[in-house]
């Protein structure tokens, strides 16, 4: 299939591409592929980086790209294979201006070149392992944090499909969470086969590293939900979820249940890594908002200037309501992203209150004053909780995902 994907795309490219780079769990040889009956899933999707020689329009290209990968999943999907594409179009140079970061070592490592010149690959400097920030790991820990809160309303109507794109979403999470535990510890390994071991290796003791009373019991579940991610047909379902139940209440049931046991783990995580990435002294028995103050701190004048200065440029952000008020406000605060993920996280925090009906709003005012946009289309949504939920995932949509604010 992959090649398969490589071959159709290049026949319908207007520009011929220079070389096409597989990236993600299927570079690594762990994608996750799911036989359901007489179907095949592709559980997440498959990565592909199509490298142009310097010239036409990369958004041109990029726009065309998009367009084709919905066109080449509607027809994978009429032949009985359930696959979504990501085709990302970029330039050689790309690859020779990668700073250390989680995504550009394993693509540089792990990356693949499925189709013509393998020079674009091959030739790109590479970085040691240990030159990756712990603010990456950070931002990684936050994305799944907004990730995990795209599902809340969902959870209930959803049919069996998707409840196991949600599934696999809060497998790959617990995955992520040992993936960023290891870069602010200095262990992580390029495969999620060797994360998981390097993680059990940390947990029980036979390698140095700060003792965390949580790591037993994440290392359980991340070995668990590895075995599944790499084979999800012959692993037994982690989490406890009865995926393979014919009831699909069965199933929802067991999903909110691994929802709602998940969140005050990832509380203990995020108060981990937030004390270990400020540096202050503040341990993560600290309170949430001091050592979300603390996280804010440590960002640098130029780093908060750039990421409010992006979002300036976007009419759509800078027309909204009380957008200069906030901007006045909170721009030596923080970063619009650093920002968004405090407001996010203390929102996850809450999901099993929210999930029972008993949240106290009143004690969401911080978050609200902290909130870098408050989008109109959301205004009308009177449960405080649901309203900044809504303009967290806008943000996420409009000027977090693609673009660096």
């Amino acid at each position: 299939m992959i090649q398969e994907v490589c071959e159709s795309l290049v026949s319908r490219l207007p520009t011929r591409p220079k070389a096409i780079v597989l990236t993600g769990s299927f570079a690594r040889n762990e994608g996750s592929v799911l036989m359901a009956g007489e179907r095949l899933r592709v559980l997440g999707d498959m990565e592909y980086m199509v490298v142009f020689s310097p010239g036409p329009d990369r958004r041109a290209l990029q726009k065309f790209l998009d367009e084709q990968a919905v066109q080449l999943r509607t027809e994978l999907f009429s032949r009985g294979m359930y696959c979504d594409l990501e085709f990302r179009a970029t330039y050689p140079e790309y690859f020779h201006k990668l700073s250390p970061q989680i995504f550009g070592y394993e693509l540089l490592s792990r990356g693949r070149t499925v189709w013509g010149d393998s020079s674009v690959l091959a030739t790109a400097p590479r970085f040691p392992v240990q030159s990756i920030p712990q603010w990456d790991a950070w931002r990684m820990l936050n994305n799944r944090i907004v990730e995990q809160l795209y599902w809340m309303d969902r959870i209930a109507g959803s049919d069996r499909d998707e409840l196991l794109r949600l599934y696999y979403q809060l497998v790959k999470c617990h995955i992520d969470l040992c993936t960023t535990l290891l870069v602010f510890a200095g262990k992580y390994e390029d495969t999620y086969a060797g994360r998981s071991a390097a993680l059990t290796r940390w947990a029980s003791g036979l390698s140095a590293g700060p003792t965390v009373e949580f790591l037993p019991g994440l290392a359980n579940e991340v070995a668990a939900c590895t075995a599944f991610k790499l084979d999800p047909n012959g692993a037994e379902p982690p989490l406890r979820v009865r995926m393979h139940s014919g009831d699909t209440e069965v199933f929802r049931d067991d999903l909110r249940r691994a929802l709602i046991h998940l969140t005050p783990l990832v509380e203990k995580i995020w108060c981990w890594e937030a004390a270990a990435f400020a540096r202050n002294g503040q341990g993560p028995q600290s309170p949430r908002h001091e050592l979300q103050l603390a996280v804010l701190r440590k960002q640098s004048i130029a780093e908060k200037l750039r990421g409010w200065a992006k979002l300036v440029t976007m009419s759509k952000v800078r027309k909204e309501r009380n957008f200069v008020n906030r901007l006045s406000r909170l721009l030596l605060k923080g970063s619009p992203r650093y920002l968004v993920y405090g407001v996010a996280a203390d929102l996850y925090f809450r999901v099993p209150t929210v999930l029972s009906g008993r949240v106290d709003e009143q004690s969401l005012g911080t978050s609200q004053s902290l909130l870098p946009v408050a989008f109109a289309a959301n205004q009308a949504e009177t449960r405080l909780w649901w309203r900044l939920r809504g303009d967290v995932l806008d943000s996420w949509h409009i000027f977090l995902r693609t673009h660096w604010a």
